[in-house]
């Protein structure tokens, strides 16, 4: 047996992940996760030709799809921590406040 992202080896269901579909407010989490810079965002794993980068995904209530135009890559699940909108949210405080204690230290 394959293990899947929501489940393991053993057929069981991973902790820390959700399946589509989402709920309208993970969309928008889930959204907002992508375009936060916190971390890496979920990315299409199809090669695109003339590109150097690998798009990111987008989600909606049934899934993810990936942002380029007539690409039929899609995935169903996610980690629950990246549709936690205060979660993202206060990472992303913490991140911007160390960047610029960083800054203020380097000035002495």
């Amino acid at each position: 047996m394959e293990p899947t992202p929501e489940k393991n080896i053993n057929n069981e269901i991973q902790p820390g992940i959700i399946t589509a579909p989402f709920t309208s407010e993970q969309v928008e989490a889930l959204n907002f996760y992508q375009q936060s810079g916190v971390w890496h965002p979920f990315t299409c794993g199809y090669p695109h030709k003339g590109l150097d980068f690998s798009p990111t995904l987008t989600a909606a209530d049934d899934g993810w799809y990936c942002e380029i135009s007539g690409c039929n890559y899609t995935q169903n699940w996610a980690h629950s921590a990246m549709a936690d909108r205060k979660l993202i949210e206060d990472t992303k405080r913490v991140f911007e406040e160390s960047a610029k204690n960083a800054k203020k230290l380097k000035s002495f």
